[in-house]
């Protein structure tokens, strides 16, 4: 029995790594590793411009138009 535990664990970490070089889908996530990256790059691209947008409007830390005449 603990035998075909191994297996298992053994099956899911060699497929995970063949996922991280995309030579298959992830077996436990079921998309590719690149869509993955993908995915936190475009998170962090949102973020930023939602932090520039605020400042822009006049969000926390952006300078008042009255401190920029003076």
């Amino acid at each position: 029995m603990p035998y075909i535990f191994l297996l298992y664990m053994i099956s899911i970490y060699v497929c995970n790594y063949m996922c991280v070089y995309e030579l298959v889908e992830c077996c436990t996530k079921g998309y590719l590793y690149s869509d993955v990256i993908d995915e936190l790059y475009n998170q962090r691209d949102r973020e930023r411009e939602r932090t520039e947008r605020k400042s822009i409007e006049g969000g926390i830390g952006a300078p008042q138009f009255e401190d920029i005449v003076r």
